[in-house]
């Protein structure tokens, strides 16, 4: 090699970088189409309205944060097991980041599922077994915003192409 030139010699890297393409951010909640929805039993709220309130509101029923919180080293392990498994190679970084999303999902429909403080008052509750008979867990009568809850991978790239 003639002195003063550069050698350029790629351990991995470019096919790392490939792997991993460009940033994207994962977005887990209740939005899009979903959100816009109205929903079936809320007196002309969309069910994005009802998502906002019940995490957000006044006499908030959180939904959301909780589940993250409760559920913050199970998130934390899977998310490195989704990079090692981008860094090795096993899965591409869009793949890994929507298993996430999936996972997440999971505890959030879970945690509603069990049931989420505070219970419903007695004259809501009671409007609402006359619409949905058996129906006392907050939030999931008529599974409307249950199902809304999604994820998303998003990374800025154009993929109608």
């Amino acid at each position: 090699m003639a002195k003063g030139s550069v050698r350029d010699i790629d351990r991995g890297l470019n096919a790392l970088l490939k792997r991993v393409g460009k940033k994207a951010s994962l977005i887990v909640g209740v939005f899009g189409d979903a959100a816009a929805a109205r929903a079936v039993d809320g007196d002309g709220a969309t069910v994005g309205d009802i998502a906002a309130v019940h995490e957000f509101g006044q006499h908030a029923r959180p939904w959301l944060r909780p589940a993250i919180d409760e559920n913050e080293q199970k998130i934390a392990a899977a998310a490195r097991k989704a990079a090692r498994a981008v860094y090795e190679g096993e899965v591409p970084a869009k793949q890994a980041a929507a298993q996430m999303g999936l996972g997440i999902e999971r505890v959030i429909k879970e945690r509603m599922i069990a049931g989420i403080a505070p219970p419903l008052t007695d004259q809501y509750l009671a409007r609402k077994l006359a619409n949905y008979p058996g129906a006392t867990t907050p939030l999931i009568a008529s599974t409307q915003f249950l199902g809304a809850i999604a994820s998303k991978v998003e990374t800025g790239e154009d993929e109608t192409k």
